[in-house]
């Protein structure tokens, strides 16, 4: 393989990930303007982790998902001392 051929394989590669990433962002978007668990969330109104990030916490982990439950890795906020 050349390599203008591997560039761009390379190239391609980046673009198809970027246009995911602007995809999920949309996504998250779309929750903020119209989901009031992740406004509240992000108000400091609430430690409830929305479904949304929920979601994506999930599907980020997927096999290892069930070996780390959404539950006990909810974000330390208000510099809350990390439990041991």
């Amino acid at each position: 393989m050349s390599r203008n051929a591997i560039i761009a394989a390379a190239n391609y590669i980046q673009t198809l990930d970027l246009r995911l990433e602007i995809a999920e962002m949309s996504e998250m978007m779309a929750h903020l303007h119209s989901d009031a668990q992740m406004q509240a969330f992000h108000a400091g109104e609430t430690d409830a982790l929305p479904a949304f990030y929920a979601h994506v916490y999930r599907k980020r982990l997927g096999p290892y998902a069930d070996l780390m439950p959404v539950e006990e890795s909810a974000p330390i906020l208000r510099g809350e001392p990390a439990v041991a």
